[in-house]
């Protein structure tokens, strides 16, 4: 198995543009971006051609993941000879933002916020919700106050939890594996070795790029993934721990989704998930419905691959090794 790790959208990472209109607006110009640099590196390297293809993301990497999915599969390039197998998204920024966000009630039952707390949370999200069907922009920047962390103006969120870190209720600030490796990658040595020069500062325009894509967080993307789950092997996977997108929300939005097998996931029952070399140790709960998979894996926050990462790693072969139905 290969893979192809971007820095996507353009201006994250150690991705650049030294154009304003070189960021993206919309998920169409992300997806146009990346089939763009799909086609050269098939024309550089035709030996991957034909080969079987998954696009896969993590949090608003997912939504992404969608829009390049959808393209290929639309468009049908001839100039992007790939067999299209699947779709993996984690934590996905998929559903309405103000509904899979709006984490009052799982952070009031994992004690994170008091019952006070929990009331002055959830009138934030009222507010925000009347504030987006006139201004969407205010509404956005007041979201970005309230749910995600800042290292200098402390958000709603950290005012009323003490925590410095959003992405699970199992810790109050960044793990030391998710520290080692944003050290690490901007090493000399690292760089040498991807061949990023030493002047490319990491993430630095990371907020001309949030910004740029104002107008994509509350676009409604769910043709798109209907038509996807008709089509493909797709896998959906939560943290059961995740407190910045709760996974009891995620859930709410998978099946709410209409396509062809979207009444047998809807009934279907929930089972244990299990994995490895002695598949003892409960790992997760799985639903399954035609080629749809939808994982929630235990004592896993926002990224799980950082939290769990042997039961990431099963979860993912599991997911390439089944067969369609």
């Amino acid at each position: 198995m290969n893979m192809i790790f971007l820095d996507q959208p353009v201006g994250s990472g150690y991705s650049y543009t030294k154009s304003q209109n070189g960021y993206a607006k919309n998920l169409d110009d992300v997806a146009t971006s990346i089939t763009e640099f799909l086609r050269q590196f098939l024309k550089m390297f035709p030996e991957f051609n034909g080969r079987d293809f998954y696009v896969g993301g993590e949090s608003y990497g997912a939504r992404f993941a969608v829009g390049i999915a959808h393209s290929l599969f639309t468009e049908n390039n001839p100039e992007i000879p790939l067999n299209v197998k699947g779709l993996i998204c984690g934590a996905g920024f998929l559903g309405p933002l103000l509904e899979v966000a709006d984490s009052h009630e799982f952070l009031f039952e994992v004690s994170m916020l008091t019952s006070e707390g929990r009331d002055e949370f959830a009138s934030r999200f009222e507010l925000i919700r009347t504030l987006a069907a006139t201004n969407q922009t205010a509404a956005l920047l007041l979201l970005l106050q309230t749910v995600f962390t800042s290292d200098t103006n402390p958000t709603l969120f950290q005012q009323l939890t003490g925590y410095d870190n959003q992405a699970s209720a199992l810790y109050a600030t960044k793990p030391a594996n998710m520290l080692a490796y944003e050290k690490y990658v901007q090493t000399k040595e690292f760089k040498k070795a991807v061949h990023i020069g030493d002047s490319v500062v990491f993430e630095q325009d990371m907020f001309a790029v949030m910004f740029g894509l104002l107008n994509d967080y509350l676009a409604n993307i769910d043709a798109e993934i209907e038509d996807l789950l008709d089509t493909y092997k797709v896998l959906f996977y939560y943290g059961q721990m995740d407190s910045l997108f709760p996974a009891v929300h995620q859930k709410a939005f998978a099946r709410s989704l209409n396509w062809t097998g979207s009444d047998v996931f809807r009934n279907a029952n929930r089972q244990t998930w299990r994995a490895g070399n002695s598949a003892v140790k409960l790992l997760g709960y799985k639903t399954t419905a035609a080629q749809f998979t939808e994982i929630v894996l235990l004592k896993a926050g926002h990224y799980a691959a950082v939290d769990e990462p042997r039961a990431t790693y099963y979860m993912m072969s599991d997911f390439f090794n089944a067969q369609a139905p």
